[in-house]
């Protein structure tokens, strides 16, 4: 110790100790012949005090500048333990920090003694255990983490074998196992590590947890998942961006395209004379004698069906020209022979609406063909998601499903999955299958993405399907959750769309319009609505936040002027931002209080009078009325009065009749079961009742 005191003291004097009492290294050094227990003060009094002075007063040996060192200011060690863990700053905020608010987290405290950490102190005469290798049987009071391998046959597809970690812990006394929960972000007893099983693969959802069907979802992902103020599809007050057609381009605009099926178009045609003849009796209500399709070409009949009547009804709010159903749908029919068969699908569709024995038999059978087709040309084609006309026929199909007499919410789901994969492939350049939907988020943004018309109505078609099916699926496991996918489709849907310059911006979306936002709330409540009830803190308080979003609710300002007809469809289509965000508030309601809420309570049933008076500012003939379905139904489930009851029945009646739709049946029987019953509203947590609902 003593050399290194001599070392030090060499390092700020070049010469011998001086011999001048009053000179501090005089003192240094009288002070070390007396003690040589303070050799570790006197290092730190040097370094710290006394050795700066002398070298800053004398310029040192050299000349140069010495800098002190800057302090450093290390983490509190006061903080909670989750911020700690997370390698966050926390700001001590007592009971829950802003850390742990804002992300969900559980704020977890240390135990304090005279503000400092204390850990248990060690027995000296206790030796710790050696470390060896425990074998199987001895595996329950000694592993701190267990590793399972999930087989390849637990898995949907075929894929590369990988490991699933699951983290264990057992107590001092080495009694307790615990296993951690992301979704809760703690420990939670169990009585054995888990052994290889189904239940980690990407597809289980054998034992009834509706968290288990979110199989490409990361679990990490909702433990810090939150709720901003606003809502993840941000369109800038719609300022989406609209592209100018230069001033020498030829532009060619669907309805000038040369087609096979022109003649349709043509009122004094033949053949559309006839057909328009055929078609107006079926919606005369009047059936056809078996003589007048001894000589009809069916497939033309059907075709012509399609065209004009299973199209228009899609279209459902006023739109620019190049955005319609029309428009969109149509011309892809050139583009493959399988949209062929999907058009002559939907025609079949439409008709047996009205002769349910002739056109359903022959519905199901081209359904069957259109969807081994889709199955096939997927498998088979690794840029499938390139082809525009399969976009096209996968949301004719889902549609399909919805209205048809044997269609259910589950096939629907289906073809959803499949569209998904091109969305996420076309769109954001992703073609591996297991991903997780927060990766995708971080990864899929792309520059300088231009929209054809027909893809923006494909995207819009999607995000509708998706929100309303969402409640009534029974598994959802192939399709992203709703807090994630918007967030992608953000991405999309800012992307400028091509030859509709000249628009207001709301009537760029062409199939929802002002109230495209709310379909977001209105899906994640529908996913909140799948967990089990009564919620947990977490999903409560995000039910909670979405609930606030709905109550202050307004519906967008357009940023153009507006004309007389444009001005009347965007009010009729703001109603329906209203309608679905009043609904959404209810159900929130019922999920928030569940076991306490009151149907019958005046609060209650105010708010399902408002619903109906705004209903009731929508024409009955207008269009719009086909994005409504699920929002009378949710709001006819909490309907007590029995004027109110009618009149959603009767509402629903006319939604179907102008859709051809059997979907109203289905909705017509479901609110008959939830009516009957004292507890009838607890039907729309009941899986297998609502998986018999199409919307």
């Amino acid at each position: 110790m003593l050399s290194k005191i001599t070392k030090l003291l060499n390092l700020f004097c070049s010469s011998s100790l001086p011999e001048d009492r009053c000179h501090p290294f005089f003192f240094i050094n009288e002070w070390l012949t007396r003690s040589k227990k303070n050799v570790n003060k006197i290092l730190q009094h040097v370094a710290i005090h006394i050795a700066p002075q002398e070298m800053l007063s004398t310029g040192g040996t050299s000349g140069r500048r010495v800098e002190t060192a800057k302090k450093v200011n290390r983490r509190t060690i006061t903080g909670c333990m989750t911020c700690r863990k997370r390698r966050k700053k926390c700001d001590e905020e007592k009971p829950i920090c802003g850390g742990c608010r804002r992300n969900y987290l559980q704020c977890n405290w240390p135990d304090y003694n005279n503000g400092r950490i204390r850990r248990p102190k060690r027995r000296n005469n206790v030796k710790s255990p050696e470390k060896v290798i425990p074998n199987k049987e001895e595996r329950k009071t000694s592993l701190d983490f267990h590793v399972t391998y999930c087989p390849l046959d637990a898995r949907v597809k075929p894929s590369p074998p990988r490991w699933i970690f699951q983290i264990y812990s057992l107590n001092g006394e080495e009694t307790t196992l615990s296993k951690f929960d992301h979704l809760s972000s703690r420990f939670i007893p169990v009585d054995d590590f888990q052994e290889d099983s189904p239940v980690e693969s990407i597809s289980a959802n054998e034992d009834g947890n509706p968290l288990n069907v979110l199989g490409s979802v990361d679990e990490e992902f909702w433990s810090s998942l939150t709720i901003s103020e606003t809502l993840d599809l941000q369109l800038d007050s719609f300022s989406i961006p609209l592209i100018d057609i230069p001033r020498h381009a030829l532009v060619i605009h669907p309805s000038t395209l040369s087609s096979h099926y022109q003649v349709f178009d043509d009122p004094n045609a033949e053949e559309s004379i006839v057909y328009e003849k055929l078609l107006q009796k079926y919606r005369n209500n009047e059936l056809p004698s078996e003589s007048v399709f001894k000589h009809l070409d069916m497939e033309a009949f059907l075709f012509f069906a399609c065209l004009k009547g299973y199209i228009p009804k899609l279209s459902t709010q006023y739109t620019h020209p190049s955005l319609t159903a029309d428009a969109t749908f149509i011309p892809q029919v050139e583009k493959h022979p399988l949209m062929k068969r999907v058009f002559l699908c939907c025609g079949a569709t439409y008709l047996a609406w009205k002769d349910l024995d002739r056109f359903q038999n022959l519905s199901d059978e081209l359904y069957a063909e259109c969807k081994s087709m889709v199955m096939s040309y997927i498998e088979e084609n690794r840029t499938f998601a390139d082809e525009d006309w399969l976009f096209a026929s996968l949301q004719l199909l889902c549609n399909r499903d919805k209205n048809s007499f044997t269609g259910t919410v589950d096939d629907s789901i289906w073809h959803l999955s499949k569209a998904y994969l091109i969305i996420r492939q076309k769109y954001y350049d992703r073609r591996d299958t297991d991903v997780t939907e927060n990766l995708l988020l971080n990864d899929f943004l792309i520059k300088s993405l231009i929209l054809q018309p027909h893809e923006r109505m494909f995207v819009e078609s999607f995000i509708y399907h998706y929100s309303v099916s969402m409640l009534f699926a029974k598994d959802i496991s192939h399709l992203p959750n709703p807090f994630t996918i918007f967030k992608a489709l953000n991405v999309v849907l800012k992307c400028a769309v091509y030859n509709c310059e000249g628009t207001n911006e709301w009537m760029s979306n062409p199939l929802l319009g002002s109230s495209l936002d709310t379909f977001e709330i209105l899906a994640k409540l529908s996913f909140i609505g799948r967990m089990e009830m009564p919620l947990g803190p977490l999903w409560l308080t995000k039910a909670m936040q979405l609930r606030n979003m709905c109550v202050y609710y307004t519906p967008p300002t357009p940023a153009l002027e507006m004309d007389d007809i444009q001005w009347f469809n965007f009010k009729i289509n703001s109603l329906v931002g209203i309608l679905t965000t009043k609904t959404c508030d209810l159900f929130a309601s019922k999920m928030i209080e569940f076991s306490e809420f009151d149907v019958n309570c005046a609060k209650v049933q105010k708010s399902v009078e408002e619903i109906v008076q705004c209903y009731k500012q929508i024409p009955a003939d207008h269009q719009v009325w086909g994005i409504l379905p699920w929002t009378m139904l949710i709001a006819g489930a909490f309907a007590r009065d029995s004027d109110h009851q009618l009149f959603i029945l009767d509402k629903i009646n006319r939604m179907a009749e102008r859709a051809h739709s059997y979907a109203g049946i289905k909705m017509s029987s479901f609110l008959h079961d939830i009516w009957s019953t004292p507890d009838g509203l607890n039907l729309l947590f009941n899986r297998e009742r609502l998986a018999q609902v199409d919307v």
